[in-house]
């Protein structure tokens, strides 16, 4: 089976890539030429592409499943038309060319986030059933997508992983290693967290692809941890240590309020439902494990 990833050349699709291709012919979309781990596509500005140009090119390369992750991430300096284009307008060119493409489409897998219930759930652990509650730019385009790829007749399954960590990663659990070992991590509650390993990622794709597996599923690991003890395994196998300084009351300011909410308020999630149709996810310490030489360079 031919499948294609978007994001390919970032931590996300670079990862499930990898894992994909040991089960199917794994084909990249790129917009520049970079080393990755599947046969590239390369294509400029394919958010600008319409979804003829998508049927054309599924047909070419006779693609039977799409992992879309490719997407403007996390609360940048952008516009909402960025964002609008990027990840919504892209995913519907792409998700609605697939639809009219002469191919055997087994599935539509479109990765979306745990922030579409808000940066922190309101009620946690945030259930699928959940009214979603979408708090910037970034995730209120990733409920619009979502609309989208519902609304067509393709068979899809959209995934809300939280906050994954693993090779290449450069987001959150790297900034908290960074922080750590240079001892200026600012931390005044200890909230409950949940992580999830990329490699889980990886394995329900593969997973969903075989068994054609629809429908919306939390990705998380088996449980979630207090922010202290991911902390201190930090401070235990890289050194370092952390400020414990009153910086909550700033998370209400605007330009300060993602950041510090996550290290200030509980985010964790119901991954009950994916783990009876997937299987364990593993528990968020032990997985860290395989990744210290990553986490462990210097800042």
């Amino acid at each position: 089976m031919n499948v294609l990833v978007t994001g390919v050349s970032g931590f996300v699709g670079r990862n499930v890539a990898s894992m994909l291709s040991k089960k199917f012919s794994v084909f990249g979309l790129v917009r520049r030429r970079v080393s990755v781990e599947c046969y590239p596509i390369l294509v400029e500005h394919p958010e600008r592409r319409d979804d003829d140009f998508y049927r054309r090119l599924f047909e070419k390369y006779d693609i039977s499943a799409v992992v879309h992750s490719g997407a403007i991430t996390g609360e940048r300096f952008k516009s909402w038309k960025e964002y609008y284009l990027t990840n919504v307008i892209w995913t519907k060119n792409l998700v609605r060319g697939f639809s009219k493409a002469n191919v055997d489409r087994n599935l539509f897998v479109f990765v979306s986030s745990v922030g579409v219930y808000g940066t922190n759930p309101k009620d946690p652990p945030a259930k699928e059933s959940d009214k979603l509650n979408p708090d910037g730019k970034y995730h209120r385009s990733k409920v619009l997508a979502e609309i989208v790829v519902r609304e067509t007749d393709v068979p899809s399954l959209i995934l809300r992983p939280t906050i994954m960590y693993g090779n290449h990663d450069r987001g959150f659990v790297a900034k908290v290693f960074r922080y750590v070992r240079m001892g200026i991590l600012p931390v005044w509650r200890n909230p409950k967290i949940h992580l999830l390993d990329v490699e889980g990622l990886g394995k329900v794709c593969v997973n969903a692809i075989e068994r054609r597996i629809t429908g919306t599923f939390n990705l998380c690991d088996d449980e979630p941890l207090e922010l202290a003890d991911l902390l201190g395994f930090v401070r235990d196998n890289v050194g370092g240590g952390w400020l414990k300084l009153p910086i909550c009351s700033l998370s209400k300011l605007p330009v300060f309020g993602v950041k510090f909410k996550l290290l200030c308020y509980d985010w964790y999630y119901d991954g009950s439902k994916a783990k009876r149709t997937f299987g364990s996810f593993g528990d968020t310490l032990t997985n860290l494990k395989k990744y210290i030489g990553w986490y462990a360079k210097k800042p």
